[in-house]
């Protein structure tokens, strides 16, 4: 039987559901715009098929045999899937215009986001992107709102995402300590004691990485010596490029920072902090639109990249 299936079309299945429907093949002829003898055919090419008559005939109407009636809820079911899928369709072509809200943290700004929408520009020309900067609590606010879409962050180790929202992990970054390659620094393997010794710039206010510092401090049982902080993790980095002490960021930023010999990393014999988990956010109820799924596909490419490459 499964190698007989494919002789069944569409336009018959479409015939026999007009037929069933309408109550009569005149009236089937005319919702379709072909003539009865046409509709006549392709319901006896059904019945030659299945070899059973789907129909009771009488002189003005027609009523449903018991297989005709089996007939028809499988193929009121093909028909109305077919329609779905051109409705899919129609709405994926939709997203050729439009306006996709997103939202980045600015760890998140500087190292995704202008390859991100790069790639979306160039795949969706006609959308237009807007691009949004704030905190993980800024962000989640502002899609709660409806002024933003989508928004990528990163997520603080104590920071519970809001019930309203659906959370995707995007992937992980490692973290780790890093200095002014003018900075002196042990030859070997840096022990926690000697990481309380030099200078370091800690995390304040809602500087992503604080808890993550915090948790470090705690498995490792050492006290910073923090003579500045600041909430902005990419401040943090300047403020290390100058001298000014040791602090903690992305290892992908790390390692291209000591490439250009900006920044060196520091090896350590410690616990490791905690990865960074990089998450994508949107409403849980208002979902993505298509755009947006577009938009988070290219993001988990890029966030896969970015940390093979680095």
């Amino acid at each position: 039987m499964k190698g007989r299936v494919n002789l069944v079309t569409l336009f018959q299945l479409s015939s026999f559901c007009c037929v069933v429907e309408e109550g009569s093949f005149r009236a089937a002829a005319e919702r379709l715009f072909v003539s009865q003898p046409s509709v006549s055919q392709h319901i006896s090419a059904l019945e030659s098929h299945f070899g059973a008559n789907l129909f009771n005939r009488q002189k003005r109407k027609v009523s449903l045999t018991p297989e005709g009636r089996l007939l028809y809820s499988s193929a009121r079911e093909i028909l109305d899937g077919i329609e779905d899928v051109a409705d899919r369709i129609s709405r994926l072509r939709s997203i050729q215009t439009g306006n996709l809200r997103t939202g980045f943290s600015p760890y998140a700004m500087s190292r995704l986001a202008p390859k991100v929408i790069s790639s979306f520009a160039g795949n969706f020309p006609a959308v237009k992107v807007s691009v949004f900067t704030g905190e993980i609590t800024d962000l989640e606010k502002r899609i709660g709102e409806n002024d933003l879409e989508i928004a990528i962050t990163e997520r603080g180790l104590s920071h519970n995402i809001a019930t309203s929202m659906s959370c995707h992990t995007l992937g992980y970054e490692d973290l780790v300590f890093v200095a002014s390659p003018d900075l002196c620094l042990p030859s070997t393997l840096a022990e926690p004691n000697d990481i309380e010794l030099l200078p370091a710039i800690t995390c304040t206010g809602n500087n992503p990485l604080g808890p993550y510092l915090d948790d470090f401090v705690l498995q490792n049982q050492i006290k910073f010596n923090g003579r500045i902080e600041t909430d902005n993790p990419e401040i943090a980095a300047r403020l290390v490029a100058q001298g000014l002490g040791i602090s903690l960021v992305a290892r992908s930023f790390a390692e291209s920072e000591q490439k250009e010999g900006r920044l060196k990393i520091i090896q350590m014999n410690a616990s490791p902090p905690a990865p960074l988990e990089i998450i994508a956010i949107y409403h849980k109820t208002r979902g993505l639109t298509y755009a947006g799924w577009e938009m988070l596909k290219l993001l988990e490419i890029s966030v896969l990249k970015e940390l093979a490459e680095d």
